[in-house]
């Protein structure tokens, strides 16, 4: 019974660091071509404006040269956890746990 706990949060933990790394690629991929800062201040590059919760979307194909603003959720992914880099520690960390259990699941 607990080998199969162990399977079964091995598995999962697989999935989220997974998940969690393909939306950081998407997220800095995106905002590294679409993301302005004026006067300490994010924007669209162009509109419709685009997200980045819970996926990250870009800008619409429209291309209107206009700054859009970051939405509240947005501009606290982008300042708080892209800015400081702190998804990709985080990403990071939850690849160690992954790797570090699935030694230990090897191991017993």
């Amino acid at each position: 019974m607990i080998k199969l706990r162990r399977k079964i949060s091995l598995f999962i933990l697989i999935l989220v660091s997974v998940y969690l790394t393909a939306y950081t690629v998407a997220a800095y991929t995106i905002c590294s071509k679409y993301v302005v800062e004026q006067s300490g201040k994010a924007y669209w590059s162009s509109g419709p404006a685009g997200s980045l919760f819970p996926w990250p979307i870009k800008n619409g194909e429209i291309g209107i040269p206009m700054l859009f603003e970051l939405n509240g959720t947005d501009l606290l992914i982008y300042n708080y956890l892209m800015k400081t880099y702190l998804l990709v520690i985080l990403c990071a960390v939850l690849w160690a746990f992954t790797i570090l259990l699935f030694y230990r699941q090897i191991k017993s």
